[in-house]
C-alpha cells in the first residue's frame, strides 16, 4: 500500500469515526443525564455535600446512589472526550477547505507579480479530510543559448489546528497550527539524470513549513548531499531555518552551505562552509496599499581555492552584506558591502611567472534617491596592502559618486535610439532624426544636472604617494540650452587635480612610450625599446615641465584642469577646450 493509499483510508475511517463518536456522545449524555436523581437540586445549591456509605448525600438530604452516580460520571467523560475527538475531526475538515482557498489565492497574487518575468500554475489539488495534495508548475526563462526551465513542486498538505494527520506519516501530531506543507523537489530524470540517480529516490530539495493562524511560518529547507561523475562535482548538501512573520513582523532566515568541490583533469575549485542569513521586515503604514518592506543580507563565504596546472588563486573568507527594499516584487539595493582578508593569485609554469597578493580589500556601494526625484550612487573601494611580483602598494582608497541620474529620462532616450536604429535609414535621414530624439530628450535627461565625481584617489608606493579628484558633469538648471551640441557645451563642467611622485609618473610614461615605440619599430628588441622610450621619457618630461602642463610639488609634480562656462584652463593658464571633444554627442 502506497503513502498516499495510506493517507485515504486514514481519512475514511476518520469520517467514520467522527460520526460514531458524536453519536456515542450523544446517546452517553443521553444516558447519564437520565441516570441522576430527581430530586431537587435547586434546594442543595449553597449547601454541602457529605460522603455517606453507599453513596454521596447533600445537605438537603437528597442522596444519588454511589454506583449509579459513578458510573454516570465516568460516561459522561468518555462522551465529552469522544465529542471534542469529533469536534477536531470536523474541525480539520473545515481548516482543509480554508487551505485550498489560501493555497488557490497565493497561486493568483504570485501570478500577478511574476507577470512578464516567469510563469507560475496551480496543477491538480486533491483535497482530503486531514491531508490534501498539491501541485504547482513553475516555468523560467531560458538562459542564453539554453531551454526554459520547468520546476514541478508536489506538496503535501496536513490540516490542522491538531494536525492529526501525521500519523499517517508515522508522526506524533503537532499544534495548535493552521497547516504543515512539506514541498518536495526532485530532479528531473530527463533533463538532470546523473543528479536524480546519484540522489536515488531523495528530494533535491524539501521543504516542511508550519503555518500558524496568525499568518505566521516556521520553515525548514533540506537539499541532500551528492556526487557526480565518480567525485568530480561533490556537494556534502544545505540547511536552511526560516522563521517568517505576517506584515509588520521581522521575518529571518539563516542558510547553511556545505562544502562543494568541483574537479576535472585540468583544475580543482574547492569552497568551504558558508553561512548566509537575511531579514525582512515589512513597514505597511496605516492606509497605504503598497508599502515597501527593508531587507537585509549577510552571506559568510567559506575560503575559496582553484588550482590548475599554471595557475592558483585563494580567496580567504569573505563577507557580503546587503540592504534594501522590496516594493510591489521588486528589489531595490540601498547598499552593498563586500570584504575579504586576502585573496592570492599565483601563475606559474610560464616564462612570465608572477604573483598578485591583497589583504584587507573592501568594498561598498549605495543608492539614495530622493522621493520623486532623481537618484545618486557612490562607490567606495579599499584595500590595505596590494604585492605585485616584488612591487608593494597601500593601503589604498577611491571614493566616487554619481548624482542626479533620472533614471526614467534615460532609458526613454535609449529606448528611442533603439527604435531609430531598428528602422536602417539612410545616414541623412539618420543624422536629422537622431538631432531630433537629443533635442525632445536631453532637457528632461541632464535637468537634475547629472555629474560623476572621484572625490578622492589615493595610492602608496615606495616612492611615495599618487592622490586625485576628478569630477564632470552638466548644469541642467536651464532646459532651453541643452537641445543642441553647441549650446550644451556651454554648460558641460570638469575639473582633474592630481599629485604624482617621480615613479609612478615615470612609470606611467614609459608604459605609453613603449607601447607607441613598439608600434613604430617592429624590428627592435624588447631591451632596445626599453632603452628608447627611456630616452624619449626624459625629453617628454622636460617638454610637459616647460610648457607649464606639469609642475613641481616638492619631490613629485601635480596638475589642475578646469572646464566651466566654455573656457578651460591648466594650472591657472588659459588652455584649449578641445578637450570637449568626444564627450558630448553631436546634434
Amino acid at each position: 500500500m502506497t503513502r498516499d493509499d495510506t493517507a485515504s483510508a486514514t481519512e475514511a475511517l476518520c469520517w467514520q469515526l467522527s460520526r460514531r463518536l458524536c453519536t456515542l456522545a450523544a446517546a452517553a449524555i443521553s444516558r447519564t443525564c437520565s441516570d441522576l436523581p430527581s430530586s431537587d437540586t435547586n434546594a442543595c445549591v449553597g449547601r454541602p455535600a457529605a460522603r455517606q456509605p453507599g453513596g454521596w448525600r447533600c445537605g438537603c438530604g437528597s442522596m444519588a446512589p454511589g454506583r449509579a452516580g459513578g458510573g454516570g460520571l465516568k460516561r459522561l467523560a468518555g462522551a465529552g472526550l469522544a465529542l471534542l475527538v469529533g469536534l477536531l475531526l470536523v474541525a480539520e475538515w473545515r481548516v482543509g477547505i480554508a487551505l485550498e482557498g489560501a493555497y488557490r489565492q497565493s497561486i493568483l497574487a504570485a501570478q500577478e507579480q511574476a507577470a512578464g518575468r516567469y510563469r507560475i500554475e496551480a496543477g491538480a489539488y486533491r483535497r482530503g479530510w486531514l491531508v490534501s495534495t498539491a501541485q504547482t508548475h513553475l516555468g523560467l526563462p531560458a538562459p542564453s543559448h539554453g531551454e526554459a526551465v520547468e520546476i514541478a513542486l508536489r506538496h503535501d498538505i496536513v490540516h490542522g489546528p491538531v494536525a492529526l494527520g501525521m500519523l499517517a506519516r508515522g508522526e506524533w501530531p503537532i499544534g495548535p497550527l493552521f497547516a504543515v506543507v512539506d514541498t518536495r523537489y526532485d530532479a528531473d530524470p530527463q533533463r538532470l539524470p546523473n543528479i536524480a540517480a546519484s540522489l536515488a529516490g531523495r528530494p533535491l530539495l524539501r521543504a516542511r513549513a508550519r503555518l500558524g493562524f496568525d499568518r505566521s511560518a516556521s520553515v525548514l529547507l533540506e537539499s541532500p548531499g551528492f556526487e557526480l561523475d565518480g567525485g568530480r562535482l561533490t556537494w556534502r548538501g544545505m540547511r536552511g531555518d526560516l522563521e517568517l512573520r505576517a506584515e509588520g513582523g521581522k521575518s529571518t532566515a539563516v542558510i547553511e552551505i556545505a562544502p562543494l568541490q568541483l574537479a576535472d583533469e585540468d583544475a580543482k575549485l574547492r569552497l568551504a562552509d558558508s553561512v548566509m542569513s537575511f531579514a525582512l521586515e515589512r513597514a505597511r503604514a496605516e492606509g497605504v496599499e503598497d508599502a515597501s518592506s527593508a531587507i537585509s543580507l549577510r552571506a559568510t563565504l567559506g575560503s575559496l581555492a582553484l588550482e590548475s596546472a599554471g595557475l592558483r588563486a585563494r580567496i580567504a573568507q569573505s563577507a557580503i552584506v546587503f540592504s534594501g527594499r522590496v516594493r510591489a516584487g521588486q528589489l531595490a539595493f540601498s547598499e552593498l558591502r563586500v570584504a575579504t582578508d586576502e585573496l592570492e593569485v599565483t601563475r606559474n609554469g610560464a616564462a612570465d611567472e608572477s604573483a598578485v597578493t591583497l589583504r584587507g580589500a573592501s568594498l561598498r556601494q549605495r543608492s539614495e534617491r530622493v522621493e520623486g526625484g532623481p537618484r545618486s550612487f557612490s562607490l567606495d573601494i579599499g584595500f590595505e596592502d596590494l604585492v605585485i611580483d616584488a612591487d608593494r602598494y597601500g593601503p589604498g582608497r577611491m571614493d566616487m559618486a554619481l548624482r542626479g541620474i533620472d533614471g526614467r529620462a534615460w532609458s526613454a532616450l535609449r529606448q528611442a535610439l533603439d527604435e531609430l536604429a531598428s528602422r536602417d535609414l539612410e545616414e541623412p535621414a539618420y543624422a536629422r532624426a537622431r538631432a531630433a530624439l537629443f533635442a525632445r530628450h536631453m532637457p528632461e535627461v541632464l535637468a537634475p544636472s547629472p555629474e560623476v565625481a572621484v572625490s578622492r584617489l589615493e595610492l602608496t608606493g615606495d616612492d611615495g604617494i599618487l592622490s586625485a579628484s576628478a569630477r564632470i558633469g552638466v548644469d541642467g538648471s536651464d532646459p532651453r540650452a541643452l537641445t543642441s551640441s553647441s549650446m550644451l557645451a556651454s554648460k558641460v563642467f570638469a575639473e582633474l587635480k592630481t599629485s604624482l611622485p617621480p615613479a609612478i609618473l615615470n612609470a606611467m610614461l614609459d608604459e605609453y612610450l613603449e607601447n607607441s615605440v613598439a608600434g613604430q619599430a617592429e624590428s627592435l628588441g624588447p631591451g632596445e625599446i626599453a632603452a628608447l622610450a627611456e630616452l624619449v621619457r626624459g625629453r617628454m618630461l622636460a617638454r610637459l615641465l616647460s610648457d607649464g602642463t606639469l609642475l613641481r610639488d616638492g619631490n613629485g609634480y601635480r596638475l589642475h584642469a578646469r572646464l566651466r562656462d566654455g573656457l578651460a584652463s591648466l594650472n591657472g593658464q588659459p588652455a584649449d577646450a578641445s578637450l570637449l571633444t568626444g564627450i558630448i554627442p553631436d546634434f
